[in-house]
């Protein structure tokens, strides 16, 4: 990838108005920006100007936008591609993560949300770690362990459970905030089922966009575990221009009902805490199943938002 004295940008846009607005709107943040407007040109300015970012339309008037992630494999072209699309069903979004794409947009979209999926995919993402190490951790987890699965037998309402579980994840973790987030059918809006700093947020209704950790974890259905960069130097300077993004550490982990996807459990560190250890993540993984059993056994669906008519 190239260097990384600052982030290079390519838009792959046929809506000239669009792709410009955005190129501007990004450099005015700190990041360097170019755009294509044709599939040729497109391919001729990855390979030689090697962006750290493409944000391709799915479909160019000439030219698929799953076309160039097969280009940029072919070609050894180390980018992270956006495929933006007004389709938003899972087949296409699986079929454009599944050819390559790093994450998948929704048009029509704010400037702002594009500077959201690069920030969080600049930010670092550690491996969730696939096997249980054994070491001097392990009785504070077994101990915490102990602490899920009691409460998660108790018999409290549903919303009592769950609230208990996220106030034991954040003294776990530290963390400033534990969220339980539904995401809706239409895949661009969410609500607050939990939040272990206020009870009074239930039901509360979020825009998906504002928060490219939940897409992701949506999208791709594994957790995601994100770490601050205040080391990087091009970080550095990005941070430096988005006061109101915040870069603290953060972990998402997805949620089931009854086998299928129902939203995210996710944990926000102080800006102090800029790491995860691995009993950290394995605590949070296992609490995502207990919270996943715990909302599948809600039979009465207590757990149901009223919406006005």
């Amino acid at each position: 990838m190239a260097d990384k004295s600052s982030y290079k940008v390519l838009i792959g846009e046929d809506e000239s108005t669009t792709a410009r607005r955005l190129a501007d709107f990004l450099k005015e943040r700190g990041f360097e920006t170019r755009v294509e407007t044709a599939g040729q040109e497109l391919q001729k300015a990855a390979k030689e100007w090697r962006p750290h970012f493409c944000i391709v339309n799915m479909m160019l008037k000439d030219y698929l936008g799953l076309n160039f992630l097969k280009f940029t494999v072919e070609n050894n072209i180390e980018t992270k591609t956006f495929i933006t699309s007004s389709h938003n069903s899972v087949e296409n979004v699986k079929q454009a993560l599944k050819a390559g794409a790093h994450d998948y947009i929704v048009k029509p979209y704010k400037q702002e949300d594009i500077l959201s999926r690069l920030v969080f995919h600049i930010q670092k993402q550690r491996n969730v770690p696939k096997e249980e190490k054994k070491g001097p951790e392990d009785n504070t987890l077994v101990h915490l362990i102990n602490f899920v699965l009691k409460e998660a037998v108790q018999p409290k309402r549903i919303k009592d459970i769950l609230f208990n579980h996220s106030k034991m994840l954040e003294i776990a973790l530290k963390a400033v905030r534990v969220s339980i987030i539904k995401c809706d059918e239409d895949r661009l809006t969410g609500h607050v089922m939990i939040s272990s700093d206020d009870r009074g947020l239930f039901g509360l209704k979020i825009d998906l966009n504002r928060y490219a950790e939940v897409i992701h974890v949506m999208n791709t259905e594994k957790m995601v575990v994100i770490e601050n960069m205040d080391g990087d130097p091009a970080m550095a300077a990005v941070k430096e221009k988005l006061k109101s993004i915040s870069f603290n550490s953060i972990i998402v982990a997805p949620v089931w009902r009854h086998g299928k996807f129902y939203g995210v459990l996710s944990a926000r560190l102080p800006k102090e805490k800029t790491s995860f250890s691995d009993r950290d993540i394995r605590f949070t993984q296992l609490l995502s199943y207990v919270v996943s059993t715990v909302i599948s056994s809600d039979t009465e669906n207590t757990l149901a938002v009223k919406t006005a008519a």
